[in-house]
């Protein structure tokens, strides 16, 4: 590991232990366990763009409260912790509520892909080890928050434009650029395997399965994330720029099956698989 990456790797610690005292102060016993979830726990953390996912267990009920003492916990880490404080996102729930599996989010802050995530790869910090009390989503419910969560994404950041073939303009932001080229294989490798995994897993899965322009979209992503300061070729940026609008729509047209839509027209474009999707109702 460079030691860019230790130094970050430091930093996350000091964040996550941080973020652990301020639980334990905030809901004292009621805090049962207090995890790493995502690339910190499955594999894959980059400083350079990972986020830092944490999540909380608490003690049932949940009081009207917590939200707003969560909100103040991050809101806090960021400011105390200005390197990666503003990346944390932070999950919390009760096990009652965590284990209403067939619903793609539940009361407090957790959908179906954070706590299937959390059952099968959570690194506990603090407290006990609860996730033996807990249960992972259905797959209808992991289904249903991929395709909740897609509907938001395409349009966040300006994307849409780029997805459908309307604009070239790759993302500047590295973070934003490697997350927009794996996006697909990670949501495919969990619709289709229901494990929660670490994006070389998601991108050996997908080349297993698809051909170029994908493939090689989502390799040259892995590398991106693994050499952060290699700049793109002009080839590498045509590839992307052309290869992007397609690889999308194959993407949408799989995951379209996987939920068991109406399939549109062979020559659907990006707004029409997307208004299919979201018709879609998985396990109806």
């Amino acid at each position: 590991m460079t030691a860019e990456g230790c130094s970050g790797v430091a930093a996350v610690d000091a964040l996550l232990a941080w973020c652990c005292d301020a639980a334990r102060e905030t809901f004292g016993a009621r805090l049962l366990g207090a995890y790493a979830i995502g690339s910190l726990a499955h594999g894959g953390f980059t400083p350079t763009v990972s986020d830092v996912d944490l999540a909380l267990v608490l003690a049932d009920p949940l009081a009207p409260a917590d939200a707003g003492r969560v909100a103040t916990l991050a809101r806090d880490a960021a400011a105390a912790h200005p390197r990666f404080g503003p990346r944390l996102s932070v999950f919390w729930s009760s096990p009652e509520e965590f284990n209403r599996r067939d619903r793609a989010e539940v009361r407090g802050r957790f959908p179906a892909l954070d706590r299937l995530d959390l059952v099968r790869h959570g690194r506990l910090l603090a407290g006990a080890d609860v996730r033996d009390r807990l249960l992972p989503p259905s797959r209808a419910a992991v289904l249903a928050a991929s395709r909740d969560y897609l509907l938001g994404f395409v349009d966040e950041h300006g994307r849409r434009p780029l997805l459908a073939g309307e604009a070239r303009d790759l993302p500047a932001d590295r973070k934003e650029l490697t997350r927009l080229c794996l996006f697909p294989a990670r949501f495919l490798y969990t619709a289709e395997t229901g494990e929660a995994g670490s994006n070389d897993a998601a991108v050996a899965h997908y080349r297993e399965r698809h051909g170029d322009p994908g493939a090689a979209i989502v390799a040259l992503a892995l590398a991106l994330r693994h050499e952060p300061v290699r700049e793109l070729t002009p080839g590498e940026r045509a590839l992307l720029a052309a290869g992007l609008p397609g690889y999308y729509r194959d993407f949408l047209r799989e995951f379209l099956n996987l939920l068991g839509g109406q399939p549109p027209e062979a020559d659907a474009d990006l707004p029409a698989l997307l208004a299919a999707i979201a018709r879609a109702r998985p396990g109806a």
